[in-house]
């Protein structure tokens, strides 16, 4: 006579839940750190387009000896102008968040910056404000 072994291949079910909680554990510190990475990214791609945006506004005043009003000046062309006929840029972006650029011309020049995500004054983390102030007073 043979005899049969009643030993299972598969896995039990309180095997399968640990291992799934496991997973569950991990992922959950894999996104948590994820979306940390997010936010600094949002915030190194406002202050590059406040960088680029500050450019553009020098430019203006170098060409046209004044600061325009309002950003949207940089995307209308210079007549007579082969090399800014198309502006100075191409569109305005908007900051990560999906809100507009605050510019506000100075007597010493301007002010550009981002209220962050919460696009309110003040603000810590992702929430702070970014502006080209802030950026030429870190370098």
């Amino acid at each position: 006579m043979k005899r049969k072994s009643k030993r299972n291949k598969g896995f039990s079910l309180v095997e399968l839940l640990v291992v799934i909680t496991i997973i569950g554990i991990l992922a959950s510190f894999v996104g948590l750190k994820l979306f940390g990475v997010l936010g600094e990214g949002r915030q190194t791609k406002a202050k590059a387009d406040i960088q680029q945006l500050g450019a553009a506004l020098n430019l203006f005043k170098l060409k046209m000896h004044k600061y325009p009003n309002e950003l949207r000046e940089l995307t209308q062309g210079v007549p007579n102008d082969a090399m800014y006929k198309d502006g100075f840029l191409e569109a305005v972006p908007k900051d990560p968040w999906g809100n507009d650029y605050i510019y506000q011309k100075q007597d010493s020049g301007f002010l550009l910056k981002s209220l962050g995500e919460d696009a309110a004054e003040g603000g810590e983390g992702e929430a702070a404000d970014i502006s080209n102030k802030d950026l030429a007073e870190r370098k």
